[in-house]
């Protein structure tokens, strides 16, 4: 099971204030080959702020796919 990472001791009260505000729950692909196989996963489900960026969240996933896709 996927954690949420980003929640960590919020209430549902200011959750949902958040996505209200223009949050949102974000899951990031990347793959890994091994010579002629390839497997695509998921990242754990991240939760990002209106005032936070996603791409810095992301980038270890377009690195890990660059390097290993």
């Amino acid at each position: 099971m996927a954690k949420i990472i980003g929640v960590d001791g919020m209430t549902a009260d200011q959750l949902n204030f958040e996505l209200q505000s223009g949050a949102k729950f974000v899951v990031f692909q990347y793959c890994v080959s091994i010579l002629v196989m390839t497997f695509r996963r998921s990242s754990d489900v991240y939760f990002v702020r209106p005032d936070e960026g996603s791409a810095s969240k992301g980038l270890i996933y377009s690195v890990l796919s660059l390097l290993l896709g």
